[in-house]
């Protein structure tokens, strides 16, 4: 029987990217991962919902389960002895796990690596060394990780491979979060906003929150729409989203829905992070905008900034120029096929 690589996705959306890779290569697998993964036949040693955490303080709370996580996973390692390790996002946790894997001589893959254009690029040479192949999931990220001597290769993004049907006309998407820290910060001031709009509004929840967490969500007071396989597959039937800064709010644009992005993370947290992010916009939309040289046009609300009042706001603000940017940021990103084409890649690198 074929020998099992190694997968670890430590967050939702590296579960969903690393789903469709190994859907395409074929492969047996085990690792960390969540739901996505677990349908594919992967044997998780430790679910997302253990090790989702964003922030210092955030993250703090998750140390003790990342810690018993990252034991089981290390005795997994030993058993198999995998030759071919993927990652996917979970930046400062796969650093750290990819250069102990190549030192250990397994062949490593990162699909979507750290954001070094954004903080501590410092440290980008240091991991291209330290990483047989990267995959980075924005079109102008492969220049710089070229630049810092790593193997990067851009073949598009994976949103691309959600189906996708626009001008349904729906209303309102509400998207808190997949971590449960991001839903407790972000619920309420969402749910207030929504209601502000007087639009039709529905929270989208994501699979991989704790019982509890999605218990809050689903006492929230607006109507619900289970997200199974992440909330892109349900986007293009909304007008706009109302969504928590990351992975979430380009898959909207993505699916042709302007996106209102709003974060607020805790005090601290939020001080350390002005100090060493590096970025005029924090959405990935507008991050994309900016970097071809267009507008970054859609409505980005942080910390003390966002308020339900300022979200309605920027809510009952989206009009055809923000339709129209989505089908930019649509274009930039490329062509469908992005799971072949990185397992094609993958596959090389096992050979």
């Amino acid at each position: 029987m074929a020998e099992r690589i190694l997968v670890v996705a430590g967050e939702p959306s590296g579960d969903r990217t690393l789903a469709g890779v190994v859907r395409a290569l074929g492969r047996r697998a085990f690792g960390f991962g969540g739901d996505a993964l677990a349908r594919e036949g992967v044997e998780l040693v430790a679910h997302v919902r253990e090790l989702g955490g964003m922030g210092v303080i955030e993250a703090a709370g998750r140390a003790p389960s990342i810690a018993l996580a990252l034991t089981r996973l290390a005795r997994a390692i030993a058993r198999e002895r995998p030759r071919l390790a993927l990652l996917a996002s979970w930046s400062s946790s796969n650093a750290r796990l990819g250069a102990v894997l190549h030192r250990a001589g397994v062949r490593v893959a990162w699909i979507s690596p750290p954001e070094i254009w954004a903080w501590r690029a410092s440290r980008a040479p240091r991991i291209a060394r330290s990483v047989d192949l990267l995959i980075p999931t924005l079109p102008f990220e492969e220049a710089l990780w070229r630049e810092s001597g790593g193997n990067a290769h851009y073949v598009g993004h994976p949103a691309l491979d959600v189906p996708f049907e626009s001008g349904s006309g729906r209303g309102l998407a509400v998207l808190p979060g997949s971590r449960p820290s991001e839903v407790s910060r972000l619920l309420p001031m969402f749910v207030e906003a929504a209601r502000c709009t007087g639009l039709n509004a529905r929270l989208l929840v994501a699979p991989s929150l704790d019982a509890a967490t999605r218990e809050r969500i689903l006492g929230a007071g607006l109507p619900v729409l289970e997200a199974p396989d992440g909330a892109a597959p349900l986007l293009s039937s909304f007008d706009v989203a109302l969504v928590a800064s990351g992975t979430a709010a380009l898959e909207a644009a993505v699916m042709g829905v302007p996106p209102v992005i709003a974060y607020a993370l805790h005090p601290l947290t939020y001080a350390i992070a002005r100090r060493v992010v590096n970025v005029a916009h924090v959405g990935l939309p507008n991050v994309l905008l900016s970097r071809a040289g267009h507008a970054p046009i859609f409505p980005e609300r942080l910390q003390d900034d966002a308020t339900p009042a300022s979200l309605a706001a920027s809510i009952l603000q989206i009009d055809a120029r923000h339709r129209e940017a989505c089908r930019t940021v649509r274009a930039l990103l490329g062509e469908p096929g992005f799971a072949v084409r990185a397992a094609a890649l993958v596959e090389g690198l096992a050979r």
